[in-house]
This record gives structure tokens, sequence and C-alpha cells, in this order.
């Protein structure tokens, strides 16, 4: 009985032990994020310096790995998982670009901005408030391969961003275009950017993979 008892109770810790360990070694040591970040140029396209953590993003069985390819089809709706390393009490701010609109030759309309949520608590993305609601992929926008761009900003403090709730969900030029993720991270003095992944995407990939 007493066997059982605990063999009942070390199952669940084990679950939970080797999710967490998972976690830790599938992470992208601070070397490797360096050629990442650099090789694919979002250092310095979409942000000045390279995180120490990579970003796990999925959406549904599809998993975002620096520069995976990934159809227009699978990034309709928001990420269905998100994680990153936290720290207790801390905030974080997510953001999701583009920085190559019209093209990444000719990125005249860098970065187009996809969805940004800020003050979450750790990785809860439910709780933290939503300054732009999540679009996904632009029809006319693919007709190249585009980045899409995943950082994740570790807040020095609590932000009211009163000049700054977007949640209109339509592709909107002027509010989504020319959006800087450098930019307003200094804006806001938000803090490090402390993980990052992407993805490239484009309408060719749906004649290909079809």
């Amino acid at each position: 009985m007493i066997t059982k008892v605990v063999i009942e109770i070390l199952i669940p810790v084990c679950i939970c032990l080797a999710t967490v360990i998972q976690h830790v070694n599938l992470m992208r040591t601070s070397q490797q994020m360096d050629i990442e970040m650099t090789r694919s140029q979002i250092v310095p396209d979409v942000i000045r310096v390279v995180p120490n953590n990579e970003l796990k993003v999925k959406y549904f069985n599809v998993t975002v790995d620096f520069g995976t390819k990934i159809t227009p089809a699978s990034f309709v709706e928001e990420p269905t998982q998100l994680y990153w390393p936290t720290i207790e009490n801390r905030l974080y701010t997510i953001i999701f670009t583009d920085p190559d609109v019209p093209s990444r030759q000719n990125p005249d309309e860098r970065e187009w901005m996809h969805w940004i949520v800020a003050n979450i608590p750790k990785t809860h993305i439910s709780k933290g408030d939503c300054l732009a609601s999540y679009i996904g992929p632009i029809p006319h926008q693919l007709g190249s391969w585009h980045r899409y761009v995943f950082v994740v900003i570790e807040q020095t403090h609590k932000e009211e961003f009163r000049d700054w709730m977007f949640k209109d969900k339509r592709p909107i030029k002027k509010y989504r275009a020319k959006f800087s993720t450098s930019h307003f991270i200094d804006k806001y003095k938000l803090g490090e950017v402390i993980a990052a992944n992407y993805f490239i995407s484009s309408q060719r990939y749906v004649s290909n993979y079809n």
C-alpha cells in the first residue's frame, strides 16, 4: 500500500521534471544563439544585441526552429505554445514582426508589426496586456520569402502604454508598417531582449507544399 502511494506521488513529479529537463536540454547555447541571430541578420535588422536564450514556439504540431519553413496557413492564429526562461515577479513583453516587407531585398516598410503583448507574468500570455492583436500572414506580402521574428523582453518595470493600445485586427498599413522593435524598447525603457526565434514563409512554399 505504501509502495503504491509513493509511486502515485512520484509519477507526476517525474513527468514534471522530464518536461523541465526536455526544455533545458533542447535550449541553444549563447554561442549557438549568436550564430543563428547573426547569420539570419535578425541582428541587426530587428534587434541590436543577440539574446542569451532560445524562445520555444509551436503552432499546433509545427515547431519554429530558427528558419523553419512554414506555410502561411500554419500561422493564421496565435501560437499554441510559447516558452522562455523566466524569473519570479518579473514581467515580459513579446513582439512578433516581419522585417521583410515588401521584400527582404527592398524592406521599405520594415518592420510589419503582427503582435504585441506586454506586462506578461512569467509565460502567461493571456494575463498580459495585448497592445496589438495578432494577425497572421498578409497574402500580398508573401511573393518572396519573409522572416517572421519573435522576441521576448524582460521588463524592468510595469508599463502602462497609455499612448499605445491598438486592438484592431485588420492589417492596416498606417498602424502596422514601419514599426521598430528596437525603438519600441527604447521608447518605453523596457529592458533587455532575453529570447528570440524566427521562421520563414512564402506563398511559394504553398505551391511546393501542395
